[in-house]
């Protein structure tokens, strides 16, 4: 897997997990499941991979920068 998620596109989704996952601590009864939708984006922008950019051949990152996924996540990058 390579990455398809720029650095705006991850900023912009780890600003948007931090304003919905408070949610969950605010709201009361079945409304406080809100702030679990927090999650989806938070993972997202941390990995730097969206399985729906995946699934609809969408990259917002630059393709001089590809670099494989494991590169993003601390591992070691295969030589290329």
């Amino acid at each position: 897997m390579r990455r398809n998620l720029g650095g705006e596109d991850r900023l912009f989704r780890l600003v948007l997990a931090l304003a919905v996952l408070p949610l969950g601590l605010v709201l009361d009864g079945q409304a406080a499941l809100l702030g679990l939708a927090g999650l989806e984006p938070l993972l997202v922008a941390l990995v730097g991979w969206s399985p729906l950019y995946a699934l609809f051949g969408v990259r917002s990152c630059v393709t001089g920068a590809e670099v494989p996924l494991a590169a993003t996540v601390g591992e070691a990058a295969p030589a290329a």
